[in-house]
C-alpha cells in the first residue's frame, strides 16, 4: 500500500488534482496530513495567483534543467512548507522552489529559487518539514536535506546540510515530515523517529534529540504528524496511538499530559489526519471523530469547546463501504457449485455508489453495481464452480465512491476431480447433544444442539436436520460443545465452545464458523472440553481443558494453542476428563482424571504425563470415565466407571486395571455411560446406561453384558445417550436421546429403536433436496425505486432457479436474486423461488412486494414570522398534504430540531439562542419539500457592551467629567436613569447614554425598555479644584551661599487646592530636578546643595489630579548664585635675593567668584596701593623683609593667603 502525505503548512496551500494540475487555497492557516482513504477538503480553484505559482507551472513543464515534459508528464504530489514548495512529477523527478535558507530546497546551494529546481530522480513520495525536506525513493530509500539542528535528518551531524540530499535509511514505504522532526513506516510495518523531542513526540520513551532514527512501534500502516509536536500512528488492527503534545488534548487519551511512549486512543479507524493542534478520525462505520483544540470550532462538535476525548463530528459526508461474510468454500468437485454470501454495507451518511466488483477466476455474483442507500446493505450471492483441480484463492474487489476508493476481500477454494480413497468410507461421531456426518463427496453435516455455534453453519440455532458446514473433510469429531474437522489438505479446523480454549486458537472467542487451528494432521479427538491432534510425523498435541491434566503436558494448566504431548502415536482417543494414546509399537497409554480407575493403571490417581496401560492393542476408545482397548486378537478389554454396567463385565464395580468382556470385534465405541461394539460379522452390540434408549434394545433397561441391537453395520459411533450406526449401504440410523433433534430425523423424540437419518452416500434414493439458508424478504418501494429479492441456498450438484409472481414464473428470473430496476404499481405481489437439485426441489418463504404511488407533498399552511418577548412561548405550526401522509422535520436555521417531527413546533420559554430562521421539512415518501422560512424576532432587554471605565475618573470641579456607554443594537425605545452610589440622580432621566459628573463618587446607569432593564457600572469620578500660588508663595533660605552650603526652598499651596494626586515637580532653569508625587500637603521643600552647577533659577510647578494632569500652577523663579572662596593658584619663590638698585617684583595667580581683590603686606602691615596680583617695587636696603598677600572676593569674607616671601636685599660695595 502506498500512503501519501499531503502537508500544507502556513503561508500557502497547494493542491493536485487529478488532470495533474495545481489548485491553491488561499490565506491557509492550518497544516492537513492525510493519506489513501483520508479526508482532505476540496480545493477552491483561484483565477489570480501570485507570480511565484505562476511561474511553477511553466517551470516545470519547460524546466531548462530538463528536456520539454511531454504531455502526459504531470505532477503526481505537492508538499508546501514555510515558505518553499515541493513538486513530485509522474516521471519520479522531485522539484523544489522558494526560500532556501537552510538548503531545505536541495539544490547545494542556500539561494532563494523563484523558479522550480530538480532535485533528484526516482523519487515515489516527498514531504515538507519546517525547513527540511525528506524524498523517498523508488528503491524505498530516503534521503534528506535542510535544517538538521534538532537531528531531523537522521544524519550524524548538527550542522546544516545544504549539499545535495542525504541517504538516511532504507525499506521504507512511507515518509512524513513534522516541524523538526522526521516519520519513517518501513516496509515490515516498523515506524521510525528521529529529531526534535522536546514533548516525547518521537515516542521513544523519552525527551531527548534524536539524530539517528529510532525505532517505536510495528504493525502501522500509516502515521500523521502535528504542528505542536505531536504524532499519530494507524496500525494494521485499526487502533490509533498517539505521542507528543498534548497541551490541548489533541492526543485524545483523556489528559491534557504530554507522552513519550505512544499510547491507545481508539479502535475500528481507517484514516486519521493533523491539524495545527487537533486530530481527526475516520472509523470503518463511516463516522467521523475530533479531539484537541477547539477554539475555532474544528472539532465539528457545534462547540468552542477543547476536548481531551474524542467526539463525533457531526455533518461531515462521510462515504465509508465494509464487507463482511465468510468467503471460505473449501474443497469442491469440479463441475459442481458451492455457494456463500457477501454484504456490502455503507456505513457513512450518505448514499453509496457501487461501480462495479471484479471476481477471480471460478468466482461469480449475482450483482455488480448500484447505489446502497444511507445505512443500508446489499447481499450478493457468491458462487464457486471450479473446472479443474487447482487451488482458486485470491481477492474479490469493490470500487465504489467511498473515501478509501475500492476494497477487498479474499476469497478460499479448491477444485477436487476425484473422491481420495481415504473419504470413500463415510464416517459419523456424535457427542452430548448433537451429530456430525461425513459423506462419501467429503461434506461433512451437522445436526442437533447448537448452543455455542458446534454445528459450524454461522449461527447458533439448533437443527432438527442436517446442515452442511464444509467441504473437502476426511475425518471429524466432537466434543461436548465443540466440533473438529480434518480436511483433505491435513489442515484442521475447530468450531463451537472455546471457553478453555478447546479450539486451540489462540483465543477463548467462541466460533459458530470454524477457524483454521494447525496443518499436517491426520487424526484428531475431542474430548468434554479438550481437544488432541496426531500429526503426519506421529507426534501428538493437545489444547484446553487441563484441570485433570489430561492434556498430559505435565501441568494442569488450560491451553489455547496446542502443546506437544508424546511422539510415536498412530491413534488417540478423548474423554471427558481424560486421554488415550496408541503408540506404533502396540502399547496404549492413558493420562488425566483417574478417580473411576478409567487409566487403566490399577490406582485412581490422577496423571498429569501419559501411563502405560497395555500392549498389543489396535484400537482405542473413551467415554465419560470409562476406556475401552480393542487387541489385535479381536478381545475387547475395559476399565474404569462401572456404574451402569458400561464395561459388559456382567456387574457394576469400578475397574482399575482392564478386564476382557468380548471377542471378534472389530471396531469400538465409548458414550458417556455406555458402550458399542461392532463384530467382525457387522453385528452391533451394546452395553450400559439405557435410560433413553440409547443401546437401541427397544427398551430402557441398563444392561451390564452386551445385546445385539442391529446387523450389516459398518460403522460405530456413540455419546453421553445416544447411539449411530453406519451401515453398508450408506445408510445412517441413531437412536437414544433427541431433545434437540440431534439424532436428525426431523423431530425432537427420544427413540429406543435405531430410525434411519440419512444416506452418506452421494446420490442415495433417501438424499436431501436443496436447503435455504437465507429467505427473500418483503419489501415496500416507491413507484420508481428498485427492489430486490435474494435467496441463499446449499444443494448437491449444479442448482437451478425459478422466480414466481402471485405462483407465475417471470420470464428469464433464473438466478438467486431477483431485481426490478424501476418499480410500477403492478409490480406489487408475492414472490418465491423454486430451486432445484439431482435430489429434489424447495420453495422459498412468499415475499410481498408492496409499491407505492407517491403524491409529492405540498404545504397548505406555511409557518408564519412572529415577533415576542424572552421568557414568552410561541408556537409555528406547518400542514402539508401528501401520499403517504407526510413526515415532518423542523429546522432552526437549517439545522435539524431533534425530535420536532410534529405539524407544530412549539418554544415554551424563548431566550434569545432561539431566534433565527424557522423552517420545517415535510417528507412523503420518496419526495421533500421545505416550508418557506419564518423568521422569530423578540423585543430584547437592553445590553451594555461598554465595559466601565478602569480606575479613578478624574476632572475639574468646575468641568465634571462625560460619562457615557455603549448599547448592543436593539430597536426597542430605551430610557436612562444614573445613578449615584446606587441612588438616582435628580433630574438625570435621558433618551441618551451619557452624563457630566460634578460630584464625587460610584456612577452606573439603568438602561429600560419595553422588555426590561438593565444597571451597569459606568465609573468612579473624582472631581478636582486645581492649585494657585501667590506671587511670594516661594521662598528661600538664601540666594546666595557658598559652594557646599545649602538652600532651602519652601513653597505653600492655596488651602483650596485638592490634595488628590498632588504633585511638585521643582524646576531649575526651567526644567525638572526633582519630583515629589501623592504629596497630602498643602507644603513642600526642596534643599539644594550649593556646587557650581547649582547657579540658575529655581521654581515649582504643582499639580494635582490622578492619572493626568487636572490642575496646575508654577510660582515664580528665585535665583541662587554660589560663591568660590578665593584661592591662590601660583604661590611666589619662598626666598628671593635682589641687588639693591633693581626691581623687586612679587606676583602671585588665584581663583574664585566675582572680582577678585589683593592686598600685599610686608612685615604683616599692608602696602599702600598694593592691590594687584602682582607687586613691584626698586631694591633698597629698607625693601628687605617678609612679604604676603591676602586675595578675596564676596565682602571680604572669602580670602586665602600666600606663603610667606623672605626677600634679601644684596647692597654691592662700593
Amino acid at each position: 500500500m502506498k500512503h501519501w502525505h499531503r502537508l500544507g503548512m502556513v503561508f500557502h496551500t497547494l493542491h493536485p488534482v487529478i488532470d495533474g494540475a495545481i489548485w491553491c487555497n488561499q490565506s491557509s492557516s492550518m497544516k492537513i496530513h492525510t493519506h489513501s482513504g483520508g479526508i482532505l477538503p476540496p480545493p477552491k480553484p483561484i483565477i489570480s495567483v501570485i507570480v511565484t505559482l505562476i511561474m511553477v507551472f511553466s517551470s516545470l513543464t519547460q524546466a531548462a534543467a530538463s528536456p520539454p515534459a511531454s504531455a502526459d508528464v504531470k505532477i503526481t504530489s505537492i508538499a508546501a512548507s514555510n515558505g518553499y514548495s515541493l513538486f513530485l512529477r509522474s516521471d519520479g523527478t522531485a522539484w523544489a522552489v522558494g526560500n532556501n535558507t537552510f538548503g531545505q530546497l536541495g539544490d547545494g546551494t542556500t539561494t532563494d529559487r523563484l523558479t522550480p529546481v530538480k532535485v533528484m530522480s526516482g523519487v515515489q513520495a516527498i514531504a515538507a518539514g519546517g525547513r527540511h525536506s525528506l524524498f523517498l525513493k523508488n528503491d524505498g530509500t530516503v534521503w534528506a536535506v535542510g535544517n538538521n539542528f534538532s537531528g531531523q535528518l537522521g544524519v550524524e551531524t548538527t550542522e546544516l546540510w545544504n549539499n545535495p540530499p542525504m541517504k538516511v535509511m532504507s525499506g521504507v514505504e512511507a515518509i512524513a515530515a513534522g516541524y523538526d522532526y522526521s516519520l519513517f513506516l518501513k516496509s515490515d510495518g516498523t515506524a521510525w523517529t528521529v529529531g526534535n523531542n522536546a514533548s516525547g513526540q518521537l515516542g521513544d520513551g523519552t525527551t531527548t534529540d534524536r539524530s539517528t532514527p529510532v525505532k517505536i512501534m510495528s504493525g502501522v500502516q500509516t502515521f500523521a504528524t502535528g504542528w505542536g509536536g505531536d504524532s499519530l500512528f494507524l496500525k494494521n488492527d485499526g487502533t490509533v496511538w498517539a505521542v507528543g503534545s498534548n497541551g490541548y488534548g489533541q492526543l485524545g487519551d483523556g489528559t491534557a499530559t504530554a507522552r513519550s511512549t505512544p499510547v491507545k486512543v481508539m479502535s475500528g479507524v481507517q484514516a486519521i489526519a493533523t491539524g495545527a493542534y487537533h486530530s481527526l478520525f475516520l472509523k470503518n462505520d463511516g463516522t467521523a471523530w475530533a479531539v484537541g483544540d477547539n477554539a475555532s470550532g474544528q472539532l465539528g462538535d457545534g462547540t468552542t469547546t477543547e476536548r481531551s476525548t474524542p467526539v463525533e463530528v457531526s455533518g461531515v459526508v462521510v462515504r465509508a463501504i465494509s464487507l463482511s461474510g465468510d468467503l471460505s468454500f473449501g474443497s469442491v468437485m469440479a463441475g459442481q457449485t458451492e455457494i456463500r454470501t457477501m454484504v456490502i454495507s455503507n456505513s457513512g451518511n450518505v448514499a453509496l455508489s457501487v461501480t462495479g466488483i471484479i471476481y477471480p477466476t471460478g468466482y461469480s455474483g449475482n450483482w455488480g453495481s448500484g447505489v446502497i442507500a444511507e445505512g443500508g446493505s446489499q447481499i450478493v450471492v457468491i458462487t464457486f464452480r471450479p473446472t479443474t483441480e487447482q487451488s482458486y484463492s485470491g481477492n474479490l474487489t469493490v470500487h465504489s465512491n467511498a473515501n478509501s476508493g475500492q476494497i477487498t476481500m479474499s476469497l478460499n477454494g479448491g477444485g477436487q476431480t476425484f473422491i481420495p480413497a481415504d473419504v470413500v468410507f463415510p464416517a459419523i461421531a456424535a457427542h452430548w447433544s448433537y451429530n456430525l456426518f461425513l459423506r462419501s463427496d467429503g461434506t461433512a453435516w451437522a445436526v442437533g444442539n447448537n448452543t455455542f455455534g458446534q454445528l459450524g453453519d454461522g449461527t447458533t440455532t439448533d437443527r432438527l436436520t442436517p446442515v452442511k458446514v464444509m467441504s473437502g473433510v476426511q475425518a471429524f469429531a466432537a466434543g461436548g460443545e465443540h466440533s473438529l474437522f480434518l480436511r483433505h489438505d491435513k489442515n484442521i479446523w475447530a468450531v463451537g465452545n472455546n471457553a478453555l480454549g478447546q479450539l486451540g486458537d489462540g483465543t477463548t472467542i467462541n466460533r459458530n464458523i470454524p477457524v483454521k487451528v494447525m496443518s499436517s494432521v491426520q487424526a484428531i479427538a475431542a474430548g468434554g472440553s479438550h481437544s488432541l491432534f496426531l500429526k503426519n510425523d506421529g507426534s501428538t498435541w493437545a489444547v484446553g481443558n487441563n484441570a485433570s491434566g489430561q492434556l498430559g503436558d505435565g501441568t494442569a494448566t488450560a491451553r489455547s494453542t496446542p502443546v506437544k504431548v508424546m511422539i510415536g502415536v498412530q491413534a488417540i482417543a478423548a474423554g471427558e476428563y481424560h486421554s488415550l494414546f496408541l503408540k506404533n509399537d502396540g502399547t496404549a497409554w492413558a493420562v488425566g482424571d483417574n478417580v473411576s480407575g478409567q487409566l487403566g493403571d490399577g490406582t485412581t490417581t490422577d496423571r498429569n504425563t501419559p501411563v502405560k496401560v497395555m500392549s498389543s492393542v489396535q484400537a482405542i476408545a473413551a467415554g465419560g470415565s470409562h476406556s475401552l482397548f480393542l487387541k489385535h486378537d479381536g478381545s475387547v478389554w475395559a476399565v474404569g466407571w462401572n456404574e451402569y454396567g458400561q464395561l459388559g463385565d456382567g456387574k457394576a464395580t469400578h475397574r482399575s486395571t482392564p478386564v476382557k468382556i468380548m471377542s471378534g470385534v472389530q471396531a469400538i465405541a465409548a458414550g458417556d455411560y455406555h458402550s458399542l461394539f461392532l463384530r467382525s460379522d457387522g453385528t452391533a452390540w451394546a452395553v450400559g446406561n439405557n435410560i433413553l434408549g440409547q443401546l437401541g434394545d427397544g427398551t430402557t433397561t441398563d444392561r451390564n453384558t452386551p445385546v445385539k441391537v442391529m446387523d450389516g453395520v459398518r460403522a460405530i459411533a456413540a455419546t453421553e445417550e445416544r447411539s449411530l450406526f453406519l451401515k453398508q449401504d450408506g445408510s445412517v440410523w441413531a437412536v437414544g436421546w433427541n431433545e434437540y433433534g440431534q439424532l436428525g430425523d426431523g423431530t425432537t423424540i427420544d427413540r429406543i429403536i435405531p430410525v434411519k437419518v440419512m444416506s452418506l452416500i452421494v446420490g442415495g434414493y433417501e438424499d436431501f433436496g436443496p436447503v435455504i439458508t437465507m429467505q427473500p424478504k418483503s419489501q415496500t418501494v416507491w413507484q420508481g425505486e428498485s427492489a430486490t429479492f435474494t435467496v441463499v441456498a446449499k444443494g448437491m450438484g449444479m442448482l437451478s432457479y425459478q422466480w414466481y409472481k402471485d405462483g407465475k414464473a417471470i420470464k428469464g428470473a433464473t438466478t438467486t436474486s431477483y431485481t426490478i430496476a424501476k418499480t410500477t404499481k403492478e409490480n406489487t405481489g408475492s414472490y418465491t423461488l423454486t430451486i432445484k437439485d439431482i435430489n429434489g426441489e424447495a420453495t422459498s418463504a412468499v415475499a410481498a412486494l408492496t409499491v407505492q404511488v407517491p403524491v409529492k407533498p405540498k404545504f397548505t399552511t406555511q409557518p408564519q414570522k412572529q415577533e415576542t418577548g424572552l421568557g414568552k412561548s410561541v408556537t409555528f405550526t406547518a400542514k402539508a398534504t401528501g401520499n403517504p401522509a407526510p413526515t415532518y422535520q423542523w429546522m432552526f436555521n437549517g439545522k435539524i430540531i431533534a425530535g420536532a417531527t410534529g405539524e407544530s413546533y412549539a418554544l415554551p420559554t424563548i431566550t434569545a439562542a432561539n431566534l433565527g430562521t424557522y423552517t420545517v421539512v415535510a417528507t412523503s415518501g420518496p419526495n421533500k419539500v421545505t416550508s418557506k422560512a419564518a423568521t422569530l424576532t423578540a423585543v430584547l432587554p437592553p445590553k451594555v457592551t461598554s465595559a466601565p471605565l478602569l480606575g479613578t475618573q478624574y476632572a475639574l470641579v468646575s468641568k465634571g467629567v462625560k460619562l457615557s456607554v455603549k448599547l448592543e443594537k436593539n430597536k426597542a425605545k430605551a430610557t436612562y436613569q444614573w445613578l449615584l452610589n446606587g441612588t438616582e440622580i435628580a433630574g438625570a432621566v435621558a433618551t441618551k447614554a451619557t452624563y457630566t459628573a460634578k460630584a464625587d463618587g460610584i456612577y452606573s446607569i439603568r438602561v429600560t425598555n419595553s422588555a426590561g432593564s438593565v444597571t451597569s457600572a459606568v465609573a468612579t469620578v473624582k472631581l478636582i479644584t486645581p492649585p494657585k500660588l501667590a506671587k511670594d508663595a516661594l521662598t528661600a533660605t538664601a540666594t546666595e551661599v557658598k559652594e557646599g552650603m545649602s538652600v532651602t526652598y519652601t513653597v505653600t499651596v492655596n488651602a483650596e487646592a485638592s490634595l488628590d494626586g498632588l504633585k511638585y515637580e521643582w524646576l531649575k532653569n526651567g526644567k525638572v530636578v526633582a519630583i515629589q508625587s501623592n504629596v497630602s500637603s498643602l507644603t513642600a521643600s526642596y534643599t539644594v546643595t550649593a556646587t557650581r552647577a547649582s547657579v540658575g533659577k529655581y521654581s515649582v510647578r504643582v499639580t494635582n489630579g490622578e492619572g493626568k494632569i487636572i490642575g496646575k500652577a508654577t510660582s515664580k523663579s528665585i535665583a541662587l548664585k554660589v560663591i568660590i572662596p578665593a584661592k591662590i593658584t601660583s604661590q611666589p619663590e619662598a626666598v628671593m635675593t635682589v641687588v639693591a638698585g633693581k626691581s623687586l617684583k612679587l606676583s602671585v595667580k588665584a581663583e574664585g567668584t566675582a572680582k577678585l581683590t589683593y592686598q600685599w603686606f610686608k612685615d604683616g602691615a599692608p602696602i599702600a596701593k598694593a592691590i594687584n596680583a602682582s607687586y613691584s617695587v626698586k631694591a633698597t636696603s629698607a625693601v628687605a623683609g617678609r612679604y604676603t598677600v591676602k586675595v578675596s572676593n564676596g565682602n571680604g569674607l572669602y580670602f586665602d593667603e600666600s606663603v610667606p616671601v623672605q626677600v634679601i636685599v644684596i647692597v654691592p660695595d662700593n
